[in-house]
C-alpha cells in the first residue's frame, strides 16, 4: 500500500465507439468539489491482486496498469456515474464518462502514475 500512497495522477480510461478519451484524476485540491476527493480515493484503493510499476522514461514517472475484473468496471462505471450535475455540466470528459453503457464500460482501464526517484541512464549527459 506504500506505494499507492505516492501515486500522485490516476487515469481513467473512457472508451468510445472506435478510440478512447483519458479522464485524469489528481490529488484532492482545497477548491474542488469534495467528489472529486472521493473518486480520487476510491480509484486510488481498488484492490488488484499484484501492480507491477514500470518507468516511462518519456514523462520520468512509473506506470501501472491494473488489471481489473469486469465487476470491478462496473463499480467504477457506476462510481462515475455519482458525479454531481455541476461536475458533469462543466467537464467534457466526466459527461463521456457519466454516458458509459455497461458495454463499453466493460472496456474501461486504469493507469496509476507516480514520480520515479530512479535515475534515468543513457541519453546526451555522460563523458565522453
Amino acid at each position: 500500500m506504500a506505494l499507492r500512497n505516492q501515486i500522485r495522477q490516476i487515469r481513467v480510461d473512457i472508451p468510445l465507439q472506435r478510440s478512447c478519451v483519458y479522464l485524469f484524476v489528481d490529488p484532492p485540491r482545497a477548491n474542488w468539489h469534495p467528489w472529486w476527493a472521493r473518486l480520487y480515493a476510491y480509484l486510488r484503493d481498488i484492490q488488484v491482486d499484484d501492480l507491477t510499476w514500470t518507468l516511462d522514461l518519456v514523462q520520468h514517472v512509473l506506470v501501472a496498469r491494473p488489471a481489473l475484473t469486469l465487476p470491478q468496471r462496473e463499480d467504477i462505471r457506476r462510481f462515475l456515474q455519482t458525479a454531481p450535475r455541476s461536475e458533469v455540466d462543466s467537464h467534457r470528459t466526466l459527461r463521456l464518462a457519466v454516458a458509459l453503457d455497461p458495454g463499453r464500460g466493460a472496456r474501461l482501464g486504469l493507469v496509476y502514475f507516480r514520480a520515479s526517484d530512479e535515475p534515468l541512464t543513457g541519453g546526451n549527459g555522460g563523458s565522453g
